[in-house]
């Protein structure tokens, strides 16, 4: 039996509400030669039948019952079950519009050097309306990528063999764990993002990401400093405790840090904690003018910050 072209990874846990659509995107997808692993972290609800009544053969289930590793650990496990020379990821709620695998297969196909490619994606809401558009840059540098992630995770496609050779998703990480692999494979390959939109990204309730957001911000950080060589903290001591790498940062680092949760946690309407990080950044660079922005939207009404937001949205998507 031969293998497929590409082999979809897709995680699951109780994800009953979403998996026909994110499954149904997949069966109509305009390549038919894929596979699709479905990794499921012991679902207690309806999620592993809804997925087997569909009775597509193309796709494998793999319940997974290890209690280390979260996410990454499920997305090397479905690596490690898959048999296609590329892989593609999907998560559960998400789904890929039809020509998604075709022209990811092709692009691969076509641009050997390129170790991954992504794309950008339709934000839509739980009910499945569109909110938005992200774009993505379509030939991001390793420069670019330390800058900030270019890439939407459930819609990267990448070669198998580079993905071992950098040894995969790094299970230490709690979040970031994309962000962390990007930057160790951009680190030595091009990578890239299709031209078009080939994903529905959705989007819930903001208010739960926001609650984490220092720690995806302290792993990002880490994942940064760790490709270039700048930290002797190991992924064993920041799984312990990742407040040790803030510890480790310099003036710069401190002042980006602060501004990036400003920044993020005025999207999500957090002014007050948006605030105190606008001032402790300011604390080390006080003439960045970005920090100033944030301290004065911070005590701005809500709907003149979600115009400047939606503008600046606008913005930057015309500009890539």
């Amino acid at each position: 039996m031969t293998s497929p072209s590409i082999s979809v990874i897709l995680p699951t846990y109780n994800a009953a509400e979403y998996i026909v659509e994110s499954v149904e995107s997949l069966c109509a997808q305009t390549l038919d030669d894929f596979e699709v692993i479905v990794v499921d972290d012991s679902s207690t609800d309806e999620t592993r039948s809804l997925v087997r009544e569909h009775g597509d053969e193309r796709f494998r289930i793999v319940k997974r019952n290890e209690k280390t590793g979260g996410l990454p650990g499920a997305l090397n496990r479905g690596i490690r079950e898959s048999t296609a020379p590329y892989i593609a990821r999907q998560d559960a709620d998400d789904r890929s519009h039809p020509e998604r695998l075709a022209d990811q297969v092709a692009f691969l196909e076509d641009t050997p050097e390129v170790a991954l490619v992504g794309s950008s994606a339709r934000l839509i809401r739980s009910d499945g309306s569109i909110k938005d558009i992200r774009r993505v840059r379509s030939a991001p540098t390793f420069d670019d990528l330390i800058e900030k992630n270019r890439f939407v995770h459930g819609a990267v496609a990448f070669r198998r063999d580079v993905v071992e050779e950098v040894n995969g998703y790094s299970e230490a990480f709690e979040f970031s764990e994309d962000y962390d692999l990007w930057l160790r494979i951009a680190h030595d390959y091009p990578v890239r993002n299709l031209d078009s939109v080939r994903y529905d990204l959705r989007v819930h309730d903001e208010s739960i990401y926001a609650s984490e957001l220092e720690k995806v911000k302290l792993y990002a950080a880490f994942a940064r400093k760790r490709v270039l060589n700048r930290t002797d903290l190991s992924t064993a001591k920041i799984r312990e405790n990742i407040r040790l790498v803030y510890e480790t940062f310099d003036s710069n680092e401190r002042a980006r840090f602060h501004t990036e949760m400003a920044q993020a946690l005025l999207r999500y309407g957090e002014h007050a904690s948006a605030r105190d990080h606008a001032r402790k950044g300011l604390r080390d660079t006080p003439s960045d003018a970005k920090l100033w922005i944030f301290l004065v939207l911070s005590v701005t009404p809500p709907r003149v910050v979600n115009a400047v937001i939606w503008m600046t949205r606008r913005i930057k998507n015309a500009r890539r």
